[in-house]
């Protein structure tokens, strides 16, 4: 939307030149007037040109630009994902490893603690 308003007002912008140009090209003979309002028309030439630049990369580049930084970021986010679900896997295996070792740990201290107990009788 902002390369079709940027299109349009270069292009509106080339109009005014057009219409307020003179045709006849007397500069020896121009007032100061004249030369000052006929420098103002090409400076604005100038500035309906950047405009059209702009247009062109708000309509054409930008959005390849975004496109391929989405392309790049669903990637890194897909790559994300499949860390995240192999750290998770990982981490459930050592919760896993860490109960069944409390509970041998468990199980050896209630004998040590049984044992300990048969033998002081």
């Amino acid at each position: 939307e902002r390369g079709e308003v940027e299109r349009e007002y270069a292009k509106n912008l080339r109009k005014l030149i057009a219409k307020y140009s003179v045709k006849d090209e007397k500069k020896n003979e121009e007032s100061s007037q004249s030369k000052g309002f006929r420098l103002i028309l090409v400076e604005l030439g100038y500035q309906a040109g950047q405009h059209e630049l702009l247009s062109e990369a708000f309509i054409k580049q930008f959005p390849q630009d975004i496109k391929l930084q989405v392309k790049d970021t669903n990637k890194q986010l897909e790559k994300h994902r499949k860390d995240l679900k192999s750290i998770q896997n990982k981490l459930d295996k050592s919760y896993k490893n860490l109960d069944k070792s409390k509970a041998k740990y468990i199980k050896y201290q209630v004998e040590w603690e049984s044992s300990s107990e048969a033998l002081k009788k």
